[in-house]
């Protein structure tokens, strides 16, 4: 804020917190655009301060939550702002949704609607209040009872406020607003599942229209937090960094899409896209450009100016106040700003139903595209020996962009199986794989995104008759992964020795939709004989968190026999735990950083299938707590040969 600023009616400026603070905060949340509030600042301007600053924030915070109704969370920010030693209190207020707001006190009536009327506020009259009340929103995602009639389950959306150092006890559902009048669960808690039916979806296209897609992913059915992160993910890794390379030798690292802008305008579309029609954002990849579609157009009230101006009006308040208190937006209307400092406003399509955000990739990387050089590396971490790890690299044509592009474990494997010509289900059964989603997401559609495997029958990605073969570049990996004699690192063995399975079984398939995606093959022989029953009831105790398979076959044991398939991200912590370890030093034996992911993909899931443990049961979050492997957990590494984690 700069120095010297005069009140309108979209500022106010108090030098102390006083008693008229709601009737402003009202006056705002019922006005078109919202406003500005200023706690340390006088009429004149002048810059005054605060004392005591966090126990001001405190108190402004809780007197708009406590004080207003309808609730307002999620549709105001405060926050102290230092100016020359001086500290003052800012208070970001959004346009509501649900006018007429009012002080509790008081009731929906002259006494308690404010409006705002040039720098001032104003008391509405009756008609005003039922005007306002006739044209409120009556479809808010807190008033529409959620369509998923099986039980709902929050794990995912507490381990992430748990990591935020929240509290999280009985109230916390009924805090975030996720039930309706009559306590039901509501479409925002429907959202915040860890199990629902709302997918993202990101597509790539061969060329710069809708012609030829190549690719089609869908990010969720689970938590929307845990989906947005996936995306997220998903964006950092397409928006490849790339350097230039200048007339004066000088290196100039860039991204194709500035990062911060491109994070900004998903979040914007995950918060404010009107889920009221069960439509998501799709995110959607071109040659020359990236492309971000929300539903729902403005917010009703939201004019193009204010929208460019940052002006906010979350559609969506639970779901922003969620997003705030996790950290993904920092202050209301603060993307928007950001997006403007590097994007002019034609990046933006703006209709009745549709917000479209594009992003055009960095002209310089398009000018080079042609003279791109992609560098594969292939890391081989069995080898302490720098040269031998230098000859497993393809070096490039040094060229004026350079694009380094590392090749993943899986990948890596399904390179070195893939001889002539083979369908999908061919290359599973070399892999030992069971899961088809997982070859897909996993193995083949990055070998075919980096070039190194392309289909038989290109126009038709999807047909039965689809088959792959290796590119030159593919064949080229593959010759170097054979000449290095590397072994296969998702199932620790080689490769070239993979065989079909000894015994083949009938296999009945019972699925149950959890959190956790593990799938166990249980096979029980009891007393020399197969009994079927004993199958069946093992089944049964495992189908609460798991996807069963219950094989049956003639082979005579005395014993009980449990082979378990779990997931890379399981695999690689079983790997690394040796011993008690504690959360940090098992994300650091695993290279990772991101607390939550850690929790959601790795601890629950293993914890879940009783391959760990806690040294501390019942207190799962006290700081002394450390997890070991249990016996089953040891069974695991030991078929997995007892690798270390690379």
């Amino acid at each position: 804020m700069a120095e010297k600023l005069i009140e309108n009616d979209k500022t106010e400026f108090k030098s102390i917190l006083n008693d008229k603070l709601e009737r402003v905060v009202v006056s705002f949340l019922n006005s078109k655009t919202g406003g500005d509030i200023f706690i340390g600042v006088a009429d004149n301007g002048s810059i005054v301060g605060v004392k005591d600053p966090d126990k001001v924030q405190l108190a402004i915070s809780d007197r708009i939550k406590n004080n207003i109704l309808p609730t307002c969370m999620g549709l105001f920010d405060v926050f102290s702002e230092d100016h020359h030693g001086r500290i003052i209190i800012h208070i970001i207020v959004s346009s509501g949704t649900e006018k007429p707001y009012y002080i509790k006190s008081f009731g929906m009536s002259p006494a308690g609607c404010y409006m705002r009327v040039g720098s001032g506020v104003q008391q509405m009259n009756n008609a005003m209040i039922d005007c306002l009340y006739g044209s409120r929103t009556r479809n808010s995602l807190r008033n529409i009872v959620s369509p998923r009639y099986a039980p709902h389950s929050f794990a995912q959306l507490k381990i992430y406020y748990e990591e935020r150092g929240f509290q999280v006890n009985d109230a916390f559902l009924q805090n975030l607003d996720l039930y309706t009048a009559d306590g039901k669960y509501n479409y925002v808690a429907y959202l915040l599942a860890d199990v629902n039916s709302v997918s993202i979806k990101v597509a790539r296209y061969a060329g710069a229209d809708k012609c030829d897609l190549i690719e089609n992913e869908d990010y969720g059915y689970c938590s929307l937090i845990k989906a947005t992160e996936r995306v997220l993910d998903k964006l950092e890794v397409e928006n490849k960094t790339f350097t230039k390379i200048t007339g004066a030798a000088k290196r100039s690292e860039r991204r194709m899409i500035d990062r911060l802008a491109l994070r900004e305008a998903f979040i914007n579309a995950i918060v404010h896209n009107d889920y009221s029609r069960d439509v998501s954002p799709v995110v959607e990849i071109f040659s020359n450009h990236l492309s971000i579609t929300s539903y729902g157009g403005l917010v009703e009230g939201l004019s193009d100016e204010d929208f460019f101006s940052g002006r906010s009006m979350p559609r969506n308040r639970e779901l922003m106040r969620v997003f705030r208190d996790l950290e993904f937006v920092e202050h209301l209307g603060s993307g928007m700003n950001r997006i403007l400092k590097v994007y002019d406003k034609g990046i933006f399509k703006i209709t009745d139903n549709f917000l479209e955000t594009v992003f055009p990739f960095d002209e310089d990387y398009l000018d080079d595209t042609e003279q791109v050089t992609v560098q594969v590396t292939i890391q081989d971490n069995h080898s302490d020996n720098e040269a031998d790890n230098e000859k497993n690299t393809v070096t490039p044509v040094q060229d004026t962009v350079q694009v380094t592009i590392q090749v993943t474990v899986q990948v890596e494997n399904m390179v070195k199986i893939l001889k002539g010509i083979m369908s999908g289900v061919e290359m599973m059964k070399l892999l030992k794989l069971n899961n088809r989603a997982h070859f897909h997401l996993d193995y083949l559609q990055p070998a075919i995104k980096e070039g190194l495997v392309e289909m038989t029958i290109p126009d038709k990605p999807k047909s039965r008759f689809q088959k792959y073969k290796l590119t030159e570049k593919g064949m080229k990996l593959h010759n170097k992964l054979l000449a290095s004699g590397k072994k296969g690192k998702d199932y620790g063995t080689d490769i070239n020795q993979v065989s079909e399975p000894e015994q083949k079984y009938n296999t009945e398939q019972v699925t149950v939709h959890d959190t956790v995606h593990v799938t166990e093959h249980v096979t029980v022989q009891v007393n020399g004989k197969d009994n079927k029953q004993s199958a069946d009831n093992e089944a049964e105790k495992n189908i609460i968190n798991n996807t069963v398979h219950v094989k049956k076959n003639n082979t005579v044991h005395d014993t009980v026999q449990v082979t378990v398939h779990v997931t890379v991200q399981v695999e690689s912590l079983v790997k690394v735990l040796d011993g008690e370890l504690s959360i940090p030093e098992m994300m650091n034996k695993l290279g990772l950083k991101n607390r939550p992911h850690f929790k959601l993909e790795y601890l629950q899931p293993a914890l879940d299938m009783g391959a760990i443990e806690t040294t501390m049961p019942g207190k799962i979050n006290n700081s002394l707590q450390k997890f070991r492997l249990t016996l089953k957990g040891r069974e695991i590494k030991k078929q997995l040969g007892g690798l270390k984690y690379e």
